[in-house]
């Protein structure tokens, strides 16, 4: 699932449904243990982060309310990299 996320945000043209459907799972999965290295941590943070960002030309919402799932769910993996990214995370929710 991680790397067709990956996939999917390099695309020119991400496919919405995919990407929503990739963070439910994740999030889901995630709920059993969390096999991901450091540095694969760290890119799935950076891709949940990039999903909470709105855009004004974007209608869909989905990929926020999963992105934000996602991360709620499991901040506790991410834990190392808050502090890191705080001033980001601190606009996102403004």
């Amino acid at each position: 699932m991680f790397i067709e996320l990956r996939e999917q945000f390099k695309k020119d043209k991400p496919e919405f449904k995919t990407i929503i459907g990739i963070l439910k799972g994740l999030r889901l999965s995630l709920d059993d243990q969390c096999t991901f290295d450091d540095q694969e941590i760290e890119q799935l943070f950076i891709r949940i982060k990039t999903g909470m960002i709105t855009f004004p030309e974007i209608k869909q919402k989905g990929i926020i309310r999963q992105s934000m799932k996602l991360f709620t769910s499991h901040v506790h993996i991410f834990k190392k990299l808050i502090p890191k990214h705080a001033i980001e995370m601190v606009k996102l929710t403004l």
